[in-house]
């Protein structure tokens, strides 16, 4: 996808069968994702379709862009309503989700707690300073205090065990 057929537009006022009409045409036909830019995950909306009325009638409550996607030469042409702006996606979703489908409610629960949590992750390019990698080599034991590698943490506590007098 490079430049929009359609450019970004705002969504405009409804009415509610025109969002539960979308909802529906989401429903089966779009797909929310979590996008990486740099070291975090954004949502993003998608809905696919060879019906450009359908998507610029999405566009009117969605917002977003549309996007011509390349397909083969004997194929009919495939276009891609996009909402990637946050503040865009969030509206959407709260707007769709009275008329989604349980198991779409579902899937979009766990993308927003994925989103969420936003845990760290490796940038493509490098690791950013601050910031260490991988699992923790140190853990500090819950008897004395002391910092004690991971990988012998269980035998150092194994062992204060073995030492307490049994009660």
């Amino acid at each position: 996808m490079t430049k929009p057929v359609r450019p970004w537009q705002h969504p405009t006022e409804q009415p509610a069968t025109e969002a539960a009409w979308v909802a529906g045409f989401f429903d089966g036909e779009g797909t929310v994702y979590a996008h990486r830019s740099g070291p975090r995950r954004y949502l993003n909306l998608t809905i696919a379709n060879t019906d450009m009325e359908s998507l610029e009638r999405c566009q009117r409550v969605l917002g977003g862009a549309i996007y011509e996607r390349r397909v083969a030469a004997d194929r009919l042409p495939m276009f891609v309503l996009k909402v990637a702006r946050q503040p865009a996606v969030e509206a959407a979703l709260a707007l769709l989700d009275p008329y989604l489908s349980g198991k779409r409610q579902q899937q979009l629960a766990t993308a927003r707690a994925l989103v969420g949590a936003n845990p760290p992750i490796q940038p493509r390019r490098g690791w950013p300073r601050g910031v260490p990698r991988g699992r923790p080599t140190t853990a500090d034991c819950p008897e004395c205090g002391r910092a004690i590698g991971v990988n012998t943490l269980r035998q150092h506590v194994q062992a204060h065990a073995s030492l307490s007098p049994a009660g």
